[in-house]
Protein backbone atom coordinates (compact mmCIF):
# COMPACT_ATOMS: atom_id res chain seq x y z
CA UNK A 1 0.00 0.00 0.00
CA UNK A 2 3.05 2.18 0.65
CA UNK A 3 3.90 1.88 -3.14
CA UNK A 4 0.64 3.33 -4.17
CA UNK A 5 0.54 6.11 -1.75
CA UNK A 6 3.59 7.48 -2.53
CA UNK A 7 3.41 6.98 -6.35
CA UNK A 8 -0.19 8.59 -6.06
CA UNK A 9 1.28 11.82 -4.31
CA UNK A 10 4.55 12.11 -6.30
CA UNK A 11 2.45 11.82 -9.55
CA UNK A 12 -0.21 14.12 -8.41
CA UNK A 13 2.80 16.77 -7.56
CA UNK A 14 4.61 16.47 -10.88
CA UNK A 15 1.67 16.97 -12.55
CA UNK A 16 1.09 19.99 -10.40
CA UNK A 17 -2.32 18.68 -9.49
CA UNK A 18 -4.01 19.39 -7.01
CA UNK A 19 -6.39 17.42 -4.68
CA UNK A 20 -9.60 19.07 -5.56
CA UNK A 21 -8.45 18.62 -9.85
CA UNK A 22 -8.00 14.75 -9.28
CA UNK A 23 -10.74 13.98 -7.47
CA UNK A 24 -13.06 15.48 -10.12
CA UNK A 25 -11.28 13.60 -12.58
CA UNK A 26 -11.45 10.40 -10.68
CA UNK A 27 -15.23 11.40 -9.66
CA UNK A 28 -14.59 10.99 -5.66
CA UNK A 29 -14.75 13.66 -3.03
CA UNK A 30 -11.17 15.32 -2.39
CA UNK A 31 -11.10 14.12 1.39
CA UNK A 32 -11.79 10.43 -0.19
CA UNK A 33 -8.84 10.90 -2.10
CA UNK A 34 -6.73 12.54 0.28
CA UNK A 35 -7.40 9.25 2.29
CA UNK A 36 -6.35 6.69 0.01
CA UNK A 37 -2.98 8.99 -1.01
CA UNK A 38 -2.48 9.29 2.87
CA UNK A 39 -3.01 5.49 3.62
CA UNK A 40 -6.33 6.05 5.88
CA UNK A 41 -8.26 3.69 3.72
CA UNK A 42 -6.04 0.84 3.07
CA UNK A 43 -8.39 -0.99 0.31
CA UNK A 44 -8.92 0.58 -2.54
CA UNK A 45 -11.29 -0.28 -4.75
CA UNK A 46 -10.12 -1.52 -8.14
CA UNK A 47 -12.08 0.42 -10.80
CA UNK A 48 -10.86 3.40 -8.75
CA UNK A 49 -7.34 2.66 -8.87
CA UNK A 50 -7.64 2.08 -12.66
CA UNK A 51 -9.37 5.48 -12.40
CA UNK A 52 -6.86 7.36 -10.45
CA UNK A 53 -4.08 5.90 -12.48
CA UNK A 54 -5.90 7.03 -16.17
CA UNK A 55 -6.06 10.25 -14.19
CA UNK A 56 -2.60 10.60 -13.20
CA UNK A 57 -1.69 9.47 -16.96
CA UNK A 58 0.33 6.17 -15.22
CA UNK A 59 -0.72 2.68 -15.41
CA UNK A 60 -2.34 0.66 -13.04
CA UNK A 61 0.98 -1.89 -12.81
CA UNK A 62 2.95 1.44 -11.69
CA UNK A 63 0.71 2.41 -9.61
CA UNK A 64 0.57 -0.99 -7.82
CA UNK A 65 4.15 -0.98 -7.76
CA UNK A 66 4.34 -3.84 -9.71
CA UNK A 67 5.86 -1.67 -12.96
CA UNK A 68 8.82 0.42 -12.72
CA UNK A 69 7.98 2.81 -15.30
CA UNK A 70 5.75 5.49 -15.25
CA UNK A 71 3.58 4.92 -18.79
CA UNK A 72 0.36 5.68 -19.93
CA UNK A 73 -1.87 2.50 -19.60
CA UNK A 74 -1.22 -0.13 -22.16
CA UNK A 75 -3.65 -2.82 -23.46
CA UNK A 76 -1.25 -4.87 -22.15
CA UNK A 77 -1.35 -3.49 -18.51
CA UNK A 78 -4.88 -3.87 -18.80
CA UNK A 79 -4.52 -7.59 -19.47
CA UNK A 80 -1.85 -7.94 -16.74
CA UNK A 81 -4.16 -6.33 -14.24
CA UNK A 82 -6.97 -8.04 -15.05
CA UNK A 83 -4.65 -11.80 -14.84
CA UNK A 84 -3.41 -11.09 -11.30
CA UNK A 85 -6.59 -10.25 -9.59
CA UNK A 86 -8.19 -13.54 -11.25
CA UNK A 87 -5.25 -15.33 -9.70
CA UNK A 88 -6.49 -14.33 -6.75
CA UNK A 89 -9.80 -15.80 -6.87
CA UNK A 90 -10.87 -19.49 -5.76
CA UNK A 91 -11.57 -22.18 -8.44
CA UNK A 92 -15.33 -21.11 -8.10
CA UNK A 93 -14.43 -17.32 -8.20
CA UNK A 94 -12.60 -18.09 -11.87
CA UNK A 95 -15.78 -20.30 -13.01
CA UNK A 96 -18.07 -17.36 -12.22
CA UNK A 97 -15.27 -14.73 -14.07
CA UNK A 98 -15.74 -16.86 -17.28
CA UNK A 99 -19.02 -17.50 -17.44
CA UNK A 100 -19.46 -13.05 -16.88
CA UNK A 101 -16.86 -12.75 -19.79
CA UNK A 102 -18.24 -14.91 -22.31
CA UNK A 103 -21.79 -13.03 -21.11
CA UNK A 104 -19.94 -9.31 -21.90
CA UNK A 105 -18.37 -10.78 -25.23
CA UNK A 106 -21.83 -11.53 -26.58
CA UNK A 107 -23.14 -8.60 -25.54
CA UNK A 108 -22.69 -5.25 -27.65
CA UNK A 109 -22.44 -2.63 -25.16
CA UNK A 110 -18.74 -4.29 -24.12
CA UNK A 111 -17.76 -5.83 -27.63
CA UNK A 112 -17.71 -4.45 -31.07
CA UNK A 113 -17.73 -8.15 -32.52
CA UNK A 114 -19.91 -9.70 -30.62
CA UNK A 115 -21.56 -11.71 -33.30
CA UNK A 116 -18.60 -13.45 -33.95
CA UNK A 117 -18.39 -14.45 -29.85
CA UNK A 118 -22.29 -15.54 -30.00
CA UNK A 119 -21.62 -17.66 -33.59
CA UNK A 120 -18.30 -19.12 -31.64
CA UNK A 121 -20.27 -20.08 -28.20
CA UNK A 122 -23.14 -21.54 -30.51
CA UNK A 123 -21.02 -23.52 -32.41
CA UNK A 124 -19.45 -24.58 -28.93
CA UNK A 125 -22.54 -25.63 -27.68
CA UNK A 126 -23.16 -28.00 -30.57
Amino acid sequence: MHDIMKRMKTRREELNMSYQTLSEKVGISKSTLQRYETGYIKNMPVDKLEEIANALEISPLYLMGWENKATTPSKDSYELLLINEASKLNPKGKIKLLNTIQEMLCSPLYNNNYLQAITFYEQEQN
